[in-house]
């Protein structure tokens, strides 16, 4: 398994890394899983008994869901294809890195298929499978088949689909076969291998590609200035090569390799890697940075990879956005006719907003998965896609009311974990989630509440439709549920692995001119997120200590996936206030 770079956090541990690149799409299908997860539980706890399965049943369908999410649109979470459903199971269920035997593999098949025949019951009986009944026989039968998953993979292969089902291979195939991009990669194909062709100039010069922009010219997209056409020539000549299809070496004419035939085809497991492959060459050559920085076509490049970043992310941008100050309008109207020409290749959606086929999402999300030399993507470079809350202005002028001085501990945490912060009185309670948030090193990526009064008291929340609260947090001020010394607030993050923080106002001061909010104390590293509760993150810690235990090697990986260095930490005794006092200026 690859290790992930060891970055400086926003706060806590030194070996987090935070970057990612999760769709909204994700997201709101993980928060739909955290609305469920009190209801869930409460009814497997009456059939089975076990709370820690439960939780497992709940990690494998949002394994699933996630690596289904970033394949196939998803609008809720009873919203599924049977058969690719099926086949992501398989797909979790291979790791690439473990030597399993037949045993094992039995074991692990049956365990995915138990946990989600036991979440098909929950929706079935709470009313929320919304798909034709017929539909849920289906998956039940193919779940309790004795090999519930044979046949629906093929040999995995080194393409940037590695592991993806056969079934949503040829999906993908399928669309690209409909693309105007495979037809003109075709004709270049033909004419650059064709008997009459002159030897390979090498570098390429402008007449080369000017005969080959008007040979292929019928196939080309509309309103390309010549300049452009040999831009987009240029880089299906360097993609048929790099994907394996053409042989170009200078002086000599173009040879076509063995796999040319295979790009031709329109089936077989050997035409998709062919095309899957010149298509994610092109991608990276067409999309990369102009080689003279600081120019109009360097600030068009930086406009199309926002959008298309944007598109990936499940935030596409509307064609008719007013331009950014920062852009001038040349680099404006450049973008969008690069955008244009791209549509032109069917690489991106017409419509009214900039989005991506199918084949176009999952090609650049490996591409983000496996770039190690780029930080997934640098986004400050693209613009910058910051949070809406890293956007919040900053006080002009000093804060000059009272202030909190908050103790936020971490409930069942022992030895205790906890942090010390001083927090203005005129922040909502949305910033207050916030500051827990950096307090505690965690990422916002499930849903919260906060409450009062108990059990049956008042809550607090996100405007999220999976979240019923009874008042929307954004319009409340902290200073209307804490405002004097032993005032106390509930908050409760991640209903799944149930991280529950006490607030208790241990005083009211005066503003001493410092920067608010401020962290003045606080004891151990927070829990990661994910890592199954206090008792999860400490059986975890337990099992990192011991080199001799079974489960070493695994939890090592699992800290890997979560972008840490194992030889760096993690260190439970560790806590740095000055990380956290970083963010919070970053924030506020």
């Amino acid at each position: 398994m690859a290790k992930k770079k060891a970055e400086k956090p926003r706060s806590g541990h030194p070996a987090r890394n935070q970057s990612s690149v999760v769709s909204l799409n994700q997201v709101k299908i993980q928060r739909g899983l955290d609305a469920l997860t009190p209801e869930f539980t409460r009814w497997y706890g009456e059939g089975h008994g076990e709370l820690e399965s439960a939780i497992l049943v709940l990690r494998v369908v949002s394994d699933t869901l996630t690596s289904y999410t970033s394949l196939v649109d998803l609008e809720s979470i009873s919203d599924i294809q049977v058969d690719i459903l099926v086949a992501l199971l398989e797909s979790l269920g291979v790791p690439e890195d473990v030597d399993v035997t037949a045993q094992d593999m039995e074991e692990l098949r049956t365990f995915l298929s138990a946990a989600w025949v036991d979440f098909t019951d929950f929706l079935e009986e709470t009313g929320r499978w919304t798909q034709d009944p017929e539909e849920l026989v289906r998956l039940r039968e193919q779940l309790l088949e004795d090999d519930p998953f044979e046949g629906l993979f093929d040999a995995r292969n080194d393409d940037g689909f590695e592991g993806f089902p056969a079934i949503f291979r040829r999906e993908l195939q399928l669309e690209l076969l409909e693309m105007p991009f495979l037809r003109l990669a075709r004709s270049v194909l033909g004419w650059c291998t064709a008997e009459e062709r002159r030897n390979w100039p090498q570098p390429l010069d402008s007449a080369f590609l000017e005969q080959a922009c008007v040979a292929v010219a019928a196939d080309l997209p509309e309103n390309l200035s010549a300049e452009q056409a040999s831009r987009l020539i240029n880089a299906l000549l360097v993609a048929l090569e790099e994907g394996g299809i053409v042989q170009l070496l200078p002086g000599q004419p173009a040879q076509p390799t063995t796999r040319a035939k295979e790009f031709q085809a329109s089936d077989g497991a050997g035409s998709a890697d062919a095309q899957f492959d010149v298509l994610d060459a092109f991608l990276e050559k067409y999309l990369a940075p102009a080689s003279t920085p600081g120019t109009e076509l360097d600030g068009a490049w930086t406009l199309v990879n926002l959008w298309v970043v944007g598109a990936l992310s499940g935030a596409s941008e509307e064609v008719n956005t007013p331009r950014y100050e920062e852009f001038d309008a040349d680099t404006w109207e450049t973008a969008h006719h690069y955008m244009q020409i791209l549509r032109g290749l069917g690489l991106v959606h017409e419509g009214e907003r900039y989005s991506l086929p199918k084949v176009v999402s999952a090609l650049l999300t490996a591409d983000l998965d496996t770039n190690d030399g780029h930080d997934d993507l640098d986004l400050d470079r693209l613009g910058g896609l910051d949070d809406e809350e890293n956007q919040r202005p900053h006080r002009t002028e000093p804060y000059s009311g009272p202030v909190l001085q908050l103790k936020l501990g971490l409930r069942d945490s022992k030895p205790p974990i906890w942090r010390r912060v001083l927090i203005p009185t005129d922040l909502t309670l949305a910033d207050l989630h916030e500051i827990i948030q950096i307090s505690f090193d965690w990422a916002d990526a499930h849903l919260h509440e906060f409450r009062t009064g108990g059990r049956r008291g008042t809550t607090y929340g996100p405007a999220n439709p999976y979240s019923e609260v009874d008042h929307f947090e954004g319009d409340v001020l902290i200073s209307e549920v804490l405002s004097k010394e032993k005032d106390k607030l509930d908050y409760s993050y991640d209903f799944g692995d149930d991280w529950r923080v006490r607030i208790d106002v241990e005083k009211v001061v005066e503003a001493d001119g410092g920067y608010l909010p401020r962290c003045t104390g606080g004891r151990r590293m927070a829990p990661l997120e994910d890592s199954g509760g206090m008792y999860g993150w400490e059986s975890k810690l337990e099992i990192l200590a011991d080199p001799t235990h079974p489960e070493h090697e695994e939890v090592r990986g699992w800290l890997e996936d979560m972008g840490l260095d194992p030889e760096y930490g993690p260190d439970p005794s560790e806590f740095s206030g000055d990380f956290i006092n970083e963010a919070f200026e970053d924030i506020f």
